[in-house]
């Protein structure tokens, strides 16, 4: 997000929108969560443009930047990345489908949150 802002003011431009993109889980099982993550986007790490975004955030899968986890840990996460200058988010969910009511009540919270700010 640095990187970004950085560029734009240089360029005289107002600073852009920033969407943070990650996979989120609510769920009781997060191990089961980030295999199940890593099963179906672990083969994306081969990529090069995909393995540049991660190495530039110091990971090394898509497992490295998800928020999985409970109720109140994923809720973090995703507030650590609007506090460090994400301007919207656009997660999607993995794991179980059964938790997935769980996620979603987590980013309608933060939606809520953001709208009265």
């Amino acid at each position: 997000m640095p990187t970004v802002s950085n560029a734009a003011a240089d360029a005289g431009r107002p600073a852009p929108a920033i969407i943070a993109t990650l996979p989120v889980a609510v769920t009781d099982d997060p191990a089961g969560a980030r295999d199940d993550l890593q099963r179906s986007f672990g083969s994306l790490a081969r990529l090069p443009s995909y393995a540049a975004s991660l190495a530039r955030e110091g990971a090394s899968s898509a497992v490295d930047v998800a928020a999985i986890g409970d109720h109140r840990t994923v809720r973090s996460q995703l507030e650590a990345l609007l506090s460090a200058g994400a301007t919207e988010l656009s997660p999607f969910l993995v794991g179980d489908p059964a938790d997935r009511p769980r996620a979603l009540a987590v980013l309608a919270e933060l939606a809520g949150g953001r709208a009265a700010d």
